[in-house]
């Protein structure tokens, strides 16, 4: 027992615990360092959806109009994506989560809304499709649920939801990764897809 008592009061002992915990912090920062840049860079070794995609569309609510930026990050048949809405009619950027399934050519996924207040959460289905000009598109639709209804509605689209590849610099891919606004506002956005909504 004294022994234990001599070995906690020296002071190698106490080197030794901040050598562990500094060690181990350096070793998360690493592994989360490398996960991150691996999901950022994968998709440029091998083909998969894990990258930056874009959907316009008008919503439901007839003369809104959203545009959502999407950053899949996937790992072999499973992918994790954040999702950032910017709508012509509100100044708010909402933001959401999802996590899914590729198998094959199609892609089923879940969303949920980041606000821990919000109770809004939808569904995605979408096939992987190559269009005539050679770009890869994912064509489907989705189903939510309506928030601000009396009664709890599950609302599909009527439109085919379509997301495309789109370009963004490193910092704002990174900030569309971790949720951050990537764009100021609706008119920025729509800018960085250059297609103008509504024509």
């Amino acid at each position: 027992m004294q022994q234990i008592i001599l070995i906690i009061q020296s002071k190698d002992f106490y080197e030794t615990i901040i050598v562990g915990i500094v060690g181990g912090a350096v070793l998360k920062a690493g592994e989360f360092l490398y996960v991150g840049l691996r999901d950022l860079f994968f998709a440029y070794r091998t083909f998969s959806i894990g990258g930056v995609w874009a959907a316009e569309f008008e919503s439901y609510i007839k003369g809104k109009f959203n545009l959502e930026f999407m950053y899949i990050a996937q790992h072999r048949h499973e992918i994790k994506f954040t999702l950032l809405q910017f709508s012509n009619r509100t100044a708010v950027i909402r933001k959401f989560r999802g996590t899914g399934v590729v198998r094959g050519a199609s892609v089923s996924a879940i969303y949920y809304s980041a606000d821990k207040d919000s109770i809004q959460h939808g569904v995605l289905a979408l096939t992987i499709s190559q269009q005539a000009g050679g770009e890869t598109a994912l064509l489907g639709r989705f189903a939510e649920l309506e928030m601000g209804s009396e009664r709890n509605q599950i609302i599909s689209s009527d439109a085919p939801y379509v997301l495309r590849r789109v370009s963004l610099g490193l910092v704002q891919r990174l900030k569309l990764k971790f949720g951050f606004r990537c764009f100021k506002n609706f008119e920025q956005a729509k800018a960085a897809i250059k297609s103008p909504l509504g024509s």
